[in-house]
């Protein structure tokens, strides 16, 4: 099977270790978004403090995203895919090239939407 059909297989555009190494990255930062959130709001530090919360949160739920999808944004905004650890290669099929650059916008997208989600009621509360 060549490399196109591999990665049609595994519906993605990144490994197995890199979806890992996502997931690991992005429950690590979620944890430490729970983490600062907690602490803001045990200090009671003012609300625009608070919003700090975004960044961790989202780049916790983007990777999380990126490692159940298999998609890696950056990659798929530039038309690449990683088959094995060494070889990040251009995408030969346009049209697999444009589904991936649109589910990694959901992605984003998604990953803002939740971490706007729980900053507002880190903030509001």
């Amino acid at each position: 099977m060549d490399a196109l059909g591999r990665c049609r297989e595994a519906h993605g555009n990144i490994g197995r270790k890199a979806r890992h190494w996502r997931a690991a990255l992005g429950l690590l930062s979620l944890i430490f978004g729970a983490a600062l959130g907690t602490v803001l709001l045990l200090f009671d530090i003012d609300r625009w403090w608070r919003l700090l919360v975004f960044f961790p949160i989202q780049f916790g739920c983007l990777g999380i995203l990126q490692a159940l999808h298999g998609v890696c944004a950056v990659y798929a905004a530039m038309g690449l895919w990683q088959i094995t650890r060494a070889s990040v290669q251009k995408i030969p099929d346009p049209c697999l090239e444009n589904e991936f650059k649109s589910l990694a916008k959901r992605l984003v997208l998604w990953s803002c939407l939740i971490a706007m989600i729980v900053t507002a009621v880190f903030t509001c509360v």
